[in-house]
């Protein structure tokens, strides 16, 4: 009996073995992602038994997508899942849910963010199986970690490629591309700003128009294109990549308001959705504890029945709460639904960004319609340390054509969800030139659109300019310095933002969180090279409608144009700094006193013209604003040790080998008075007859016997 015992409860554990479903989680560039995208999530469900289930991915124990699937007994399926990641998560709980109790599996997927890296798909020609997993870029800033491109994922749209921060390709590899696998490739170059280098002479043809810039690189919509000269294999990829701005505003030392900035407080304003104040509530209380304590007790003991308040008290508990539920039924009966909308133009065509309030009075699931054409994003902007009653779920589910959030009783939550469609007549005309004095730019913006536009902004690089307002046809002229400044410190755009504060009433026409929310996914408008013109309107109804088919008219619209600066507007004597790695860069070597960060800036310089050896190159630094920084000397970092130079401008000497590229590297500690008083951007340009010329290495071995 023992035995018989025995045996039927191993069987029954081998029954229960043997249906055990398994899990396996990645991306297309095996874990690596950008936070805040929507990203291919890869899952492999392997199954002894058929199962039928549905895969559930959440990000903090919000859920962010869900699919469902079945698995033939004895074999494994992969199930691409589109997910709208979140900009701080790193770690995602998938689970399948089977219909059997027995057949459920759940794997944490940790996920990992470029960490400073480039992160790069390597399409067919060039992928083998001895591919290296790495490869150093053309200056020490991190290092490039190779990918295989699976084709096949581009069939899922631009999305598939936002891991990447670039793709190398062959001209044949290019050529092979399906119509679908192409439009996926334009969609992230163009639209995403991503960066395709090309294995090929410069100026080799390529299926898809260039656009030569000042600078002799291409640009493709926001993208740029790069040729290595036919300098890589598939084993050989060293210093074939260069560093690229970050992906995200949350890498910007000034990108982001602490990870994003609360869409939610002013769409929940515009929705009708109201909070009752903390005074209302304190007077409440007090009222209460007064009378169910010493009040009630006293009048009963002078009436000689304090046994009564064995029912006093719980009858007044039952007023009191029936009071509460009236008033919270009455804070939520006006309250409906609301969006905020970013329009953009950019040069290969039109891009929408939505986020979507909606709201239950007594719980359950509402949402939005999701036509062809679009897709769930995570509303970012709804994040950054703002707790309390306004924190709220992300990009919501997405169900037969609808994407819904699930509510509790009064409750809300905000839907992000975006499209990429066809060029349509822009909403601004913009025309600009360089000024006579060839560090400005001069122009006039129009509005194109049919509705009254309020806090208009025209920016480029970290030049930027404002109007109140600008009427349908109605032109204005505006001039622009600092445009061949990638935006960092002292970010005009992103001061405004910050200084914004979502808790007072807002009366002006401005989201600013779902603006920054669109900027951190196209992050290459803000970069040298392009003019961005937007403004504000109340009057223009939401792109899309509720789940009962209702358009959602109240609300916040930025219409936004993008456009590219033509070649010759960037001047011999202009720099295009940009921006490469900010609080996530690499220590810097000589720490002089005063500074105000713990990490430099790194950016780089490219002359808008050709600086040689022959013109003496220097470069001038702002010792008011930078303590300490390294130049790239073209193959290794060489501290210019501030502290040791007597002057508060020096002028240091770019050796031959620092400009062998075209491109001048720097990193810089930043000192206090950087904050509006100091420029952290040094000046590129060629030697003066009355400067001071100090030689970098002179510098670097005046201090090799001291402290530096």
């Amino acid at each position: 009996m023992f035995s018989a015992s025995a045996l039927f409860v191993l069987l029954g554990l081998a029954e229960a073995a043997g249906a055990a479903t398994d899990l396996d989680v990645t991306t297309p560039a095996d874990g690596r992602y950008q936070p805040g995208t929507t990203t291919p999530f890869v899952v492999t469900i392997r199954a002894d038994g058929a199962v039928e289930g549905t895969i559930r991915v959440s990000f903090d124990g919000q859920l962010a997508a869900s699919e469902r699937v079945e698995v033939p007994g004895g074999s494994e399926k992969e199930v691409v899942m589109m997910v709208a990641t979140l900009p701080w998560a790193t770690t995602a709980s998938v689970t399948f849910d089977a219909e059997g109790d027995d057949d459920d599996a759940t794997v944490r997927a940790a996920l990992n963010g470029p960490d400073g890296d480039e992160i790069v798909g390597v399409l067919p020609e060039l992928a083998s199986p001895t591919m290296p997993a790495t490869a150093a870029l053309t200056v020490d800033l991190g290092q490039a970690r190779l990918y295989p491109l699976d084709l096949d994922y581009l069939e899922f749209g631009p999305d598939a490629l936002s891991p990447f921060s670039q793709l190398i390709a062959t001209p044949a590899d290019l050529e092979a591309l399906t119509e679908s696998q192409r439009s996926a490739l334009d969609g992230w170059l163009g639209s995403a700003g991503g960066v395709l280098v090309v294995d090929a002479p410069d100026a080799t043809p390529l299926p898809i128009e260039l656009e030569t810039t000042a600078d002799g690189e291409y640009r493709y919509g926001l993208g740029t294109v790069r040729y290595t000269g036919g300098g890589a294999s598939a084993t050989a990829f060293e210093s074939i990549f260069a560093p690229t701005t970050p992906r995200s505003t949350d890498g910007f030392p000034w990108g982001g308001f602490f990870g994003g900035f609360p869409t939610s407080i002013i769409l929940a304003r515009d929705a009708g959705v109201r909070v009752p104040a903390i005074g209302g509530l304190a007077v409440a209380l007090g009222v209460y504890t007064l009378v169910v304590g010493p009040l009630m007790w006293f009048v009963l003991r002078n009436r000689r029945r304090e046994p009564g308040m064995w029912l006093a008290i719980p009858a007044l508990a039952i007023v009191v709460a029936g009071g509460v539920w009236v008033v919270g039924r009455q804070l939520r009966e006006g309250a409906s639904t609301a969006h905020a909308t970013v329009v953009a133009d950019l040069p290969t065509g039109r891009q929408v960004l939505t986020h979507v309030v909606v709201t239950s009075a007594n719980g359950g699931s509402e949402g939005i319609e999701l036509p062809d054409g679009w897709r769930p994003v995570a509303a970012g902007g709804d994040q950054g340390g703002f707790g309390g009653p306004i924190a709220v779920a992300g990009a919501g589910v997405e169900r037969d054509g609808m994407l819904v959030s699930d509510l509790d009783p009064g409750g809300f939550g905000v839907l992000g969800a975006e499209a990429s469609l066809p060029a349509e007549a822009p909403s601004f005309s913009i025309d600009f030139e360089v000024g006579d004095d060839g560090e400005s730019l001069v122009g006039t913006v129009t509005n194109l659109t049919s509705y009254e536009l309020s806090e208009v902004l025209v920016a480029s690089g970290m030049g930027i300019g404002t109007f109140s307002s600008l009427g349908p046809g109605e032109s204005k002229d505006i001039t622009l310095t600092g445009f061949d400044r990638s935006p960092f410190v002292g970010d005009a755009l992103m001061e405004r933002l910050m200084n914004s504060d979502p808790w007072s009433p807002n009366d002006g026409p401005a989201n600013p969180g779902v603006l920054l929310d669109w900027i951190g996914r196209h992050p290459a408008v803000r970069s040298p090279g392009f003019v961005m013109a937007l403004g504000w309107t109340r009057d223009a109804p939401g792109p899309l409608r509720t789940d009962g088919g209702i358009t959602v008219e109240a609300g916040r619209t930025a219409f936004v144009s993008v456009q590219a600066l033509e070649a010759d507007e960037f001047s011999v004597a202009t720099n295009r700094v940009t921006y490469l790695r900010g609080y996530n860069g690499p220590a810097i070597i000589d720490l002089a006193g005063g500074n105000c960060t713990d990490v430099p800036l790194t950016f780089s310089v490219r002359p808008g013209g050709a600086i040689t050896a022959d013109d003496r190159p220097v470069v001038s630094v702002d010792g008011r604003a930078v303590a300490a920084f390294d130049i790239w000397d073209g193959s290794e970092w060489v501290p210019g040790r501030m502290a040791e130079i007597d002057s508060e401008t020096p002028v240091i000497g770019v050796p031959e080998s620092a400009l062998a590229s075209g491109t001048f590297y720097m990193r810089a500690l930043m000192t206090c008075d950087v904050w509006g008083v100091g420029d952290p951007i040094p000046e590129l340009r060629m030697a003066r007859d009355d400067d001071a010329v100090i030689p970098l290495g002179e510098i670097a071995a005046a201090g090799e016997d001291g402290d530096a």
